[in-house]
């Protein structure tokens, strides 16, 4: 075969090349699983770079720095927790169907893209050499908890949570029925039953969460 026919067929065999939006997302999640499987000093220009398939020089195109990288994460996680939201209020149901499906989408997140994520977001290394990461994180952290006490506070008004605990309470106290689990998904690699974790913490918490004489969802109503 002539070599310009062979040129010619290996363009045509390429991947598609990525728009620089999807390729710095890529990246970040690429920097994320890293972090998760072999810490945050593993993190290094040449490992995620060979990682994601480019050199360093073009992966320093994307992100100037490790810093940069960073943020990437942590807006990779900002993104996933708003859209969960998002798609939360969107579903059928009132507050505690939202809530309900909230808890299905952070099961679902954690356990596929990021099983490891609680070794990035509490690691030493983070907080002593990155303090300004830390505060972002606890940025994120409470605009989610704060998007959660809305929920929590529309159920309230619709009689349908009780009133005696604050929904900014109540929206902290949410975390608790997915953080547990995510810790021990990361310490058994990926292979804890999240899901199954989820759905007992689910029933204990709607149950002293639901107002007298409301029935509170299931959380996997096939199982």
């Amino acid at each position: 075969m002539p070599h310009s026919e062979i040129v010619q067929k290996t363009r045509r065999e390429r991947a598609p090349r990525l728009d620089n939006k999807t390729r710095r997302e890529q990246i970040a999640q690429a920097a994320l699983d890293l972090v998760s499987t072999r810490g945050y000093r593993a993190l290094t220009v040449k490992r995620l770079a060979a990682k994601v398939g480019l050199t360093p020089s073009g992966l320093y195109r994307h992100f100037p720095d490790k810093a940069a990288i960073l943020d990437a994460i942590l807006e990779l996680v900002a993104d996933a927790l708003h859209g969960n939201v998002q798609r939360a209020l969107s579903a059928e149901g009132d507050s505690l169907d939202k809530l309900a499906a909230l808890l299905r989408m952070q099961v679902h997140v954690i356990g596929v893209r990021g099983f490891g994520a609680p070794r990035f977001f509490f690691s030493d290394d983070l907080s002593m050499r990155h303090p300004e990461k830390q505060i972002r994180l606890r940025e994120i952290m409470e605009e989610f908890t704060d998007a959660v006490a809305r929920i929590m506070a529309q159920g309230q008004e619709q009689g349908l949570i009780r009133t005696d605990i604050s929904a900014s309470k109540l929206g902290i106290m949410f975390l608790g029925l997915f953080q547990p689990g995510a810790l021990m998904n990361y310490l058994h690699r990926g292979e804890f039953d999240m899901q199954g974790q989820a759905d007992a913490s689910w029933r204990l918490f709607a149950a002293g969460l639901i107002a007298q004489g409301v029935d509170a969802p299931a959380l996997y109503p096939e199982a």
